[in-house]
């Protein structure tokens, strides 16, 4: 019976995941985090999805050790993008929120790409959990890539199958279904950090208002919140407390 991947790295990766059980659980809550903020059915988010997929597993990498900061805990200038690099120095991630499908191996120009060339983690709600493959350790997998005009391949149900097959390559995992709903746009949170900040007073006047109509807002849900319990303790009557809310909402005005 084979007990290693023949990758030491994933195979440090999946004894994390058994010596500490809450780190199965922070991926997954994670990765559905991830689906319910965007949608990786939206094609112009596909990129953005998959990086976040990849810097995922490269945070559950970085607790088992297997990548570290630069010159160590406590140099100057850390880069965390020289951490997402190394990682994927040991293998490339390939996430996706649907149980159907095919997972794009590789996208080229001018040609379908190099196909599956390199240690590849494939993460899907149909898989078992994490699964590795290595194209030279597992031609069998690397030989069912399709060739297409302008990409190439891999069918979900064969990592499903070869994961199934090959618990040495698996860490088990619940990757999260796509619901489909969410509509939150990156762009959005991008510029909103470019410009917040005292440089940009004329360009973060919407956020600026924004932020102030949530918190009057805030502050009238808090004032009504505390009417209902007088109400509700007889400290003031019924009329009392409509009159209140009217006010606060300016109906009374």
């Amino acid at each position: 019976m084979v007990t290693n991947s023949g990758s030491p790295e994933f195979d440090a990766l999946r004894q994390a995941f058994v010596n500490d059980p809450m780190l199965r659980t922070e991926l997954e809550w994670a990765y559905g985090l991830a689906v319910e903020n965007y949608n990786p059915s939206d094609r112009g988010l596909r990129f953005i999805t998959g990086g976040i997929g990849e810097w995922i597993i490269t945070l559950a990498a970085y607790r088992a050790n297997l990548v570290t900061l630069p010159d160590g805990h406590n140099a100057d200038g850390h880069d965390t993008a020289s951490v997402l690099s190394d990682t994927k120095g040991l293998w490339s991630v390939k996430t996706s929120y649907s149980r159907i499908g095919k997972f794009t191996i590789t996208n080229g120009q001018g040609g379908p790409g190099a196909g599956l060339v390199t240690p590849t983690v494939f993460l899907s709600p149909n898989l078992p959990g994490i699964t590795y493959i290595h194209p030279e350790h597992h031609r069998e997998v690397r030989d069912l890539v399709e060739w297409r005009k302008d990409s190439t391949a891999l069918a979900k149900s064969v990592v499903a199958a070869f994961a199934s097959q090959h618990p040495e390559c698996l860490i088990p995992f619940a990757m999260p279904d796509n619901p489909g709903a969410a509509v939150k746009d990156p762009s959005l949170e991008a510029v909103r950090i470019i410009v917040d900040n005292s440089n940009f007073p004329r360009l973060r006047a919407m956020f600026t208002d924004v932020a102030a109509a949530a918190s009057e807002d805030k502050s009238v849900v808090a004032e009504i919140q505390k009417a209902k319990k007088l109400r509700e303790d007889g400290v003031i009557t019924k009329e009392q407390f409509e009159a209140l809310v009217n006010k606060l909402t300016g109906l009374g005005s």
